[in-house]
């Protein structure tokens, strides 16, 4: 069958010749359709023509309106320079704020915090072409009459706050809507609402013959009005991608948007609405496996068997639905796949250069915590955290440094110490790189982005040492690096330029912004090989051969939950987007995923936690349901791997025999005495007793911050020996006894120095717990 793509340049080449194509315009939902749009044209004309014009749906609206998307970074630092001007010297407390009464104009890090929310109801109300105007009353009078109360009590002042903030969200968006586009910038709901705004005029203008929309389902309010403006100008011309199983089903979420069109556009032709669920033979597997690595191991496997029959993948994508199994994938796919291309990025925060980055924020911000005027401290914890973070330890490193860091961790938790001083570590490590870090920084921003800098390079030169290793995927990782090195640049200059990062803690949120919107971009070869890709990338596309993970309710569909000022019956009274919404788009994108495809590999994780995972998505179980009856020849094929380890089953009893050695060891063990731990483990497990009192087989250390019950117990112990032992074979007295009590506190700080070496004692849980051996 042939795909979406390849109809839509049969119809055109029907209407327009050859000569006429380049004066064409295309608009899909992404850019990706434009690559297989230009593939198609190529094989359709033998001969060199004038490529077509090709958009996006967000880079045509840029194009109507000569305007820029500003980055999320960016935008959050124009907003805070018009809001600071908005409030001058005082601040409406937030909903969230703790402080009544008049406040001073928050600081950057605390800005951060609901900026961004706002900044995305801004977006959407302009996106969806709402009266802004009446929205912000609307919810500043809901907010009033949530506050009111029949006793006619006053308002407090942080009730008072809490009206003045939602009475000032009208006025930021005025001031930075005016501020961003005098600077020919917006954000994506500000530009497609100026475009909607100038689209009549466009029309007069339009360089284009005719322009295409294609593979379009859930329109936005502003790109509705684009688009039925140019239709009904004769300037455009639009093809729908869906099929009469779920559009002419009239409860079916998939078609909720497409039915609306049919019912309210009036088109003379609606293009397409095919029967492939109707007449195509479907052949669907769905298995349930537990974790991301059980599904990728999967993925891989059929992979593997699809090799005698699809010999070069061309027809076959990978689709994650959590972006966040791309790694795990990467490292499963066989070796009779050579060519991949991803279309999709990488999120920065999902890699381990993230997690490196977010220890060193938290062994600072905690050293601030708790250091001194005079002294810097470090919290154990912490310190093990970083040393043990698999780019400190990888194979490149220098072999010092690796022991260096093994030694000073096992010294840490043999220790029992909460706190280490920096010049302390600095003395042990020796290591430049590793040494800046414990270096005092003064909660200075630019002074922690210089060590970034330094540790990335030190961490590229390791991977050059082991580029040849087979277990270090070093493009990826050096991929990384150099993202972070232009995130670390960007950041250095906001600073410089706006000076609102003053602290570790607001570098710190401004760097996990950028690391979550930036994603890594993968390159290849995108017409050739296997494609996989997230599931907004399959927009117009089609394949033979489908494998989609991760098909668990929370991820297809999305939770509801959505991060907002403004309620759900607001929302909805105005017109902006809600869950029922989202979760028809997400239909639409996994129904229309299968509609011409003919093996169908749908897996899902079985392990519940994380409030994802364990539960199969409802579409799994509708097209169960549903499918087979709608056409006999879908089958359907369900199935669950289990992990066998995870099994109860009788298992051989683990037998010691008692060799000589082994009653050597117990006869000179019986020596010394059996301590009751001993006696309670030999009872309650006589292997356990086996590994850890004969094999002497010890569990990983860790450090001790609090004193624990056997310390406790060893210690006074140790206390009552000392003060009994001189009374061996004699008979007590009242004077012997008070004379012991004059050595209980000297012998009890002596008892904790032999069970919890370097522990101290001085404050805290510990000073109590002392306090109580001393009683005792």
């Amino acid at each position: 069958m042939a795909s979406f793509i390849e109809n839509i340049i049969s119809d055109v080449f029907k209407k327009y010749s050859a000569e006429e194509i380049g004066k064409l315009c295309f608009v899909f939902p992404n850019r990706r359709a434009g690559l297989y749009l230009k593939k198609h044209i190529s094989q359709k004309i033998k001969k060199t023509i004038w490529s077509p014009s090709i958009f996006s749906i967000e880079d045509f609206v840029c194009h109507i309106t000569g305007l820029e998307i500003a980055d999320q970074t960016t935008l959050l630092f124009e907003f805070y320079n018009i809001y600071k001007k908005a409030e001058g010297a005082n601040l409406p407390a937030l909903p969230t704020g703790q402080a009544g009464g008049k406040a001073e104009v928050q600081s950057f890090d605390k800005f951060i915090n609901w900026a961004q929310v706002l900044l995305n109801d801004y977006n959407d109300s302009d996106i969806n072409l709402s009266d802004t105007e009446q929205l912000f009353q609307y919810l500043n009078e809901a907010k009033a009459i949530s506050l009111w109360n029949l006793e006619k009590a006053p308002l407090t002042d942080h009730e008072k706050d809490y009206l003045n903030f939602y009475n000032s969200l009208s006025r930021y968006y005025k001031d930075l809507s005016k501020s961003l586009l005098d600077k020919k910038t917006g954000y994506q709901g500000l530009i497609n609402k100026k475009a909607a705004e100038q689209i009549e005029k466009y029309c007069d203008s339009s360089p284009f013959v005719k322009i295409i929309f294609a593979g379009f389902n859930a329109l936005t309010a502003s790109e509705e009005k684009i688009i039925k403006t140019l239709i009904n100008s004769g300037k455009a011309e639009i093809y729908w991608d869906a099929d009469n199983y779920y559009i002419k089903n009239e409860i079916h979420e998939a078609g909720t948007f497409i039915r609306k069109y049919i019912r309210e556009w009036n088109l003379k032709e609606f293009n397409w609405l095919e029967n492939c669920y109707e007449d195509d033979t479907k052949n669907i597997t769905i298995t349930g496996v537990p974790l991301q690595m059980g599904q990728s191991e999967l993925a891989g496997q059929l992979l593997s068997e699809m090799n005698d029959t699809n010999a070069n993948f061309e027809n076959t994508a990978l689709v994650l639905a959590d972006e966040r199994m791309l790694i795990p994938v990467l490292y499963s796919i066989p070796e009779n796949v050579t060519d991949i291309n991803i279309t999709m990025g990488y999120p920065l925060s999902y890699s381990s250069v993230h997690s490196l980055f977010m220890n060193i924020f938290t062994l600072h911000e905690n050293s601030e915590k708790y250091s001194s005027a005079k002294t810097i401290r470090f919290y154990q914890k912490d310190i093990i955290n970083l040393f043990n973070h698999p780019y400190l330890r990888m194979p490149g490193s220098v072999k010092e440094r690796n022991s260096l860091l093994a030694a000073f961790s096992d010294r840490i938790k043999k220790s029992n110490r909460v706190f280490f001083t920096g010049d302390e570590i600095i003395s042990l490590l020796k290591d430049p790189v590793l040494c800046s870090l414990f270096q005092i920084v003064q909660n200075n921003p630019n002074e922690l982005l210089k060590k970034f800098t330094s540790l990335i390079e030190m961490i590229r030169d390791n991977i050059i040492n082991v580029e040849q290793n087979e277990t270090l995927n070093s493009g990826i990782d050096t991929e990384f690096l150099f993202q972070y090195a232009v995130i670390i640049t960007k950041i250095r200059n906001l600073v410089n330029e706006y000076g609102f990062i003053s602290d570790i803690k607001t570098l710190r949120k401004i760097f996990s912004s950028l690391a979550e919107t930036t994603s890594i971009p993968f390159y290849g070869e995108p017409l050739k090989g296997m494609q996989i890709m997230g599931m907004l990338e399959t927009r117009t596309l089609d394949f033979e051969n489908v494998i989609l993970l991760s098909v668990n309710e929370g991820i297809l569909p999305a939770g509801k939950f959505q991060n907002t000022f403004i309620p759900h019956d607001i929302r909805k009274e105005m017109g902006l987007s809600t869950y029922r919404q989202k979760e028809s788009i997400f239909a639409y994108h996994f129904y229309r995923l299968l509609q011409r495809a003919k093996n169908i590999h749908i897996i899902y994780n079985t392990q519940p936690g994380n409030f994802i995972g364990g539960e199969k998505s409802r579409f799994i179980s509708q097209i169960c349901e549903e499918l087979p009856k709608y056409n006999a020849k879908i089958k359907i094929q369900q199935k669950l791997l289990v992990n066998e380890s995870s099994l109860v089953q009788e298992k051989d009893e683990i037998t010691i025999i008692k060799s000589k050695e082994i009653l050597n060891d117990l006869k000179h063990l019986a020596k010394n005495g059996f301590s009751p731990s001993a006696l309670n483990t030999y009872i309650s497990c006589p292997l356990k007793f086996y590994f850890q009192y004969i094999e002497k087989i010890e569990e990983t250390e860790e450090a001790i911050e609090t004193i624990d019950a056997a310390t406790l117990g060893s210690a006074v112990h140790f206390v009552l020996h000392e003060l009994y032992k001189d009374f061996k074979g004699k008979t007590l007295i009242t004077e012997d006894i008070k004379k012991m009590f004059k050595h209980v506190e000297s012998l009890t700080r002596k008892g904790f120095k032999e069970y919890y070496p370097d522990g101290d004692m001085d404050a805290g849980k510990n000073l109590l717990i002392a306090k109580v051996a001393v009683k005792f």
